[in-house]
């Protein structure tokens, strides 16, 4: 699967060109309901017949859509361009979607076209590379304004935090995205493509093709200040129930897990977890060498500033130790200094518990200052919940 994957990843440097050489204004064109004339030339319509004729697609007939939008988008614009693209693909192209066993190429560009300027997220269920597919979804929810539609998008968990920021018009949250991603959320953001010349030269094409498709989208120009790094500080007394030591051992850490934001669940319980590597699981363990321990925290938080609970916490320890708050007896305390229940919100606090490991009393407290990233549900990231 992993080599049929890249096999077709070239495929991607070719949308630009199909789209530009064939669909043109395909958006401009559909949005004012014009058919072309001309019929589907017969010697590549196997290559970018309008649906390829697969009946088993829930929508490879218009006549089957329930919505009657969607119908007319399917069976009009879609259709259309699709054609255009059969008739006005060179050989050299066909050849070369050949030689990469893409023959949906057509199909997928007019979807990913048409998804974002007919704002129609639906077309994306229908494009056949899943890299395009997650792509076009992304697209589409930035141009519709709609952040919870956005996709689950590697190595991080939770929606894409580009997306994220983009759909919900708060350039300030493109702060929850890597370094390199964060760049394009910014170039986007501010409709500049010439902001793409800071990253890396083979991620150039995907920041312009981003920034130019939400041009035609007529997305609007934002404007705000990236968000600063989270921090998080966490403190683990093994054989000791104090913050001091108190003949106990005291590991103090540094932890990068707020660095790009805190979750939130509907119910306002902030999750403050490493986005990439989510909740600590059961086989949980820390990497090879690494000084740093594998944490999870949910606390909850109060209406307005003040004391909280912990209500949930699992760490992993660089030896393989695993220290969690029991599930009985007190919850742990902590204290919120601001607290936020929607994206972009300030939130900053500390916490402390006591517990157990067998034979021994833990001490464990922290202190953090960050933001909320995203509102999601916590099986989103791992953590199972009764």
């Amino acid at each position: 699967m992993r080599r049929q994957v890249l096999r077709h990843v070239p495929a991607l440097w070719l949308v630009a060109a199909v789209g530009s050489l064939a669909c043109g204004r395909a958006g401009t064109d559909a949005g004012r309901h014009r058919t072309p004339r001309t019929s589907p030339a017969p010697d590549v319509q196997s290559l970018l017949a309008w649906l390829g004729g697969d009946a088993e697609r829930e929508d490879a007939a218009p006549d089957a859509i329930v919505d009657p939008e969607q119908r007319r988008l399917l069976g009009g614009p879609l259709a259309a361009c699709i054609r255009r693209m059969s008739e006005g693909a060179p050989a050299e192209l066909r050849n070369a979607i050949d030689t990469l066993e893409y023959p949906s190429l057509g199909e997928d560009a007019c979807r990913l076209d048409l998804a974002v300027t007919m704002r129609a997220g639906f077309l994306c269920d229908g494009v056949a590379l899943s890299a395009m597919r997650e792509v076009c979804r992304t697209r589409a929810a930035i141009a519709v304004g709609s952040p919870d539609t956005c996709p689950t998008l590697r190595p991080d968990l939770g929606r894409d935090a580009t997306c994220v920021a983009l759909a919900a018009r708060t350039p300030s949250l493109c702060a929850a995205a890597d370094a390199a991603a964060r760049i394009r959320c910014l170039a986007v953001a501010h409709g500049d493509v010439s902001e793409c010349a800071a990253l890396d030269p083979l991620l150039r094409p995907r920041c312009r093709a981003d920034v130019q498709a939400m041009l035609t989208a007529q997305l609007p120009r934002m404007r705000g200040t990236v968000l600063p790094a989270g921090t998080f500080h966490l403190r683990v007394v093994l054989g000791a129930r104090s913050s001091d030591g108190g003949g106990g051992v005291v590991h103090d850490y540094e932890l990068s897990i707020a660095s790009r934001g805190a979750f939130a669940s509907a119910d306002g319980t902030i999750l403050l977890v490493d986005p990439r590597r989510g909740w600590p699981s059961m086989f949980a363990h820390s990497m090879v060498a690494s000084d740093q321990p594998i944490v999870g925290f949910a606390l909850g938080q109060p209406r307005r500033r003040g004391p909280g609970t912990v209500v949930d916490a699992r760490i992993v320890l660089p030896d393989g130790t695993v220290v969690e708050r029991a599930s009985i007896g007190p919850p742990g305390t902590a204290d919120f200094v601001h607290v936020a229940h929607e994206r972009a919100g300030a939130v900053e606090g500390s916490f402390a518990f006591d517990t157990t490991i067998p034979g021994s009393p833990v001490h464990v407290e922290g202190a953090f200052r960050t933001f909320v990233r995203d509102v999601i549900a916590p099986d989103a990231i791992g953590r199972a919940t009764p």
